[in-house]
């Protein structure tokens, strides 16, 4: 669960979410919001489609390096 690697982390600490699949809208409507609520900084944030298994799938990936600031940790 993303909230326990936020909290997991010391401040400053870095999570790579790296191969993350979705579908449709789900990084722009689910994913992307519920990472940024937790407190994540983006240091690099890369979205791609997911081509193998056909497009009207419409799967993304997502591979994110996220920062726990050093202030307002919880």
């Amino acid at each position: 669960n993303i909230f326990d690697v936020y909290r997991v982390l010391r401040p400053g600490g870095l999570f790579w979410l790296d191969h993350f699949f979705c579908v449709g809208d789900e990084l722009r409507d689910v994913y992307g919001p519920l990472i940024r609520s937790v407190g994540f900084r983006k240091v690099k944030w890369v979205v791609g489609r997911k081509l193998d298994r056909g497009e009207e799938l419409r799967e993304m990936y997502l591979s994110a390096l996220l920062e726990k600031p050093l202030d307002n940790s919880w």
